[in-house]
């Protein structure tokens, strides 16, 4: 244990029923259909800062059409909607904050396809990489709704413990800056879970950007809690904690 630390607590209680977990985990057609949702609010956040580019709307309207088509827009909530509706140039700057982060959950739910992997704490989710690898727009898209085969739920529950593990250190830290041990969760202690980077550390703690995080700003902090966050959101979701998205509640 680091001097004046603790360990870090052992994951609490979990309701028991018919999953042993929480609610009936989403199905398929759900998941593939949130991947894409979560991507198209990405394309729009992104296309915001070219909004005088030519061109640009009919993409924006290809991928509504796209969605709609497909039967994907049926997972749309009220303020996603709003969102990609929102005529180039007047999004306003909390959506885009809010939605920006959601190729996080495109590539939390991508891995749970087995079509992604999750990159490493400090890194962010890139959504041109996203959308090749799930297929946006495309045919091989469309196909997964039926053909995917999502990882089994002990998969997805050992990927909610490592996430939440890290968010909760963040949050601690962020709290109270502090020094806690980490080490259960070190790569050649801790099995972790197929195509997910494992934490990286420093003197047995949580390392972000190769710093202990008493050496990160407090931008740095805020991104990487933003990051984490919508992680744990989307291992939350994929595990049935809540029907809607938007209804996902992660603490902090």
């Amino acid at each position: 244990m680091l001097p004046g630390s603790m360990n870090f607590p052992a994951s609490p209680r979990r309701p028991t029923g018919q999953f042993g977990f929480l609610p009936a985990p989403q199905p398929l057609g759900r998941t593939v259909a949130r991947a894409f949702v979560s991507l198209a609010l990405v394309q729009r956040v992104e296309l915001e800062a070219e909004a005088a580019a030519e061109g640009l709307q009919d993409l924006l309207d290809l991928s509504l059409e796209w969605l709609q088509q497909q039967g994907f827009a049926v997972e749309l909530e009220d303020a996603e909607r709003t969102a990609l509706d929102t005529p180039l140039g007047e999004l306003p700057e909390a959506t885009r904050e809010h939605f920006g982060s959601f190729a996080e959950t495109a590539c939390v739910i991508g891995w749970a396809l087995r079509r992604t992997e999750v990159p490493a704490f400090d890194v962010d989710a890139d959504g041109s990489t996203l959308a090749d690898a799930l297929g946006w727009l495309t045919e091989a898209g469309v196909a997964l709704a039926t053909g995917a085969h999502l990882r089994p739920r002990e998969e997805v529950s050992a990927l909610l413990d490592a996430i939440g593990a890290v968010h909760w250190r963040l949050l601690e830290h962020a709290r109270q800056p502090s020094r806690i041990s980490m080490q259960r969760w070190a790569a050649t202690v801790h099995d972790w879970p197929q195509g997910m980077t494992p934490l990286d550390l420093a003197d047995g703690d949580l390392a972000l950007d190769g710093r202990p995080l008493n050496g990160l700003d407090d931008r740095s902090l805020l991104r990487a809690l933003r990051r984490v966050g919508e992680r744990h959101r989307a291992a939350l979701w994929l595990l049935g904690q809540e029907r809607a998205y938007g209804s996902v509640t992660i603490g902090g």
